[in-house]
């Protein structure tokens, strides 16, 4: 008993921690950036919008690059999503909530009513990394959540090259788009599917509620997967195909 409570109060200090690390970077990096001219020019919000995608683009890098390296050093959190995890995976997993939590703070202070679909994601991770973090269980089901945060890192680049006025024409930035598209096929749709197949499979080895939220949440969040990439596809991979059909 004294250990899960140890174990409790570590991740909860850790998820403070996070926390009141994004809210420091976020104001160093104010402190410091330089806008693009077209930012400098433009509405308060896009200087905002920059600096939110930054520290976003800080956590997906973090988040990627940790999460592969969590199943490659306990590759048995892909079989066992439920029990089985490790201290870089459960600390990797409160950063993240962490991160998740100032970004709802930022986004209902700076940009409430253009972020209603954001805020519902966000609840919804919350909730899910939180109920991972207290009952010491589903971290591994957390880690492959965070596999999408690799297809997040091209999505953040491309919203930044756009503030820089990168040519959607520009070599660069087709490379940035194919693999945003692949990316987004891989740790979006198939992880999610995978993960919801995961929870329909072994819903009788979890509590009921936690199979129910667990469903609706993975449910909910294939929907917003399905319209973030409508409205990628349409802002953007549906026009380079009709420029290429003009020639």
């Amino acid at each position: 008993m004294m250990a899960a409570i140890t174990t409790m109060q570590l991740g909860g200090l850790a998820i403070i921690l996070s926390f009141v690390s994004m809210r420091l970077l976020l104001l160093i990096f104010k402190s410091v950036v330089r806008y693009p001219s077209s930012i400098c020019e433009g509405p308060p919000r896009k200087q905002w919008m920059y600096c939110n995608i930054s520290i976003s683009l800080v956590h997906s890098f973090v988040t990627a690059v940790l999460s592969v390296y969590s199943f490659f050093d306990e590759p048995a959190m892909l079989s066992d999503m439920i029990g089985t995890w490790t201290w870089i995976s459960y600390y990797l997993v409160c950063f993240s909530m962490g991160y998740f939590i100032h970004d709802f703070f930022d986004l209902v202070f700076n940009d409430l009513k253009n972020s209603g679909v954001i805020l519902i994601h966000h609840v919804v991770v919350v909730g899910a990394f939180g109920i991972a973090v207290f009952s010491e269980k589903y971290i591994g089901f957390a880690m492959c959540s965070l596999l999408m945060e690799i297809n997040s890192i091209f999505l953040h680049v491309r919203r930044l090259m756009s503030f820089h006025g990168f040519s959607k024409t520009s070599t660069i930035y087709e490379i940035n788009g194919i693999l945003l598209l692949v990316t987004f096929i891989m740790f979006r749709f198939l992880s999610s599917g995978w993960m919801l197949n995961y929870v329909i499979k072994n819903r009788h080895a979890m509590p009921l509620a936690h199979a129910v939220y667990g469903s609706l949440g993975m449910g909910s969040l294939i929907v917003i997967n399905i319209l973030l990439f409508l409205i990628l596809w349409n802002s953007d991979f549906k026009k380079r195909l009709q420029i290429k059909d003009d020639y």
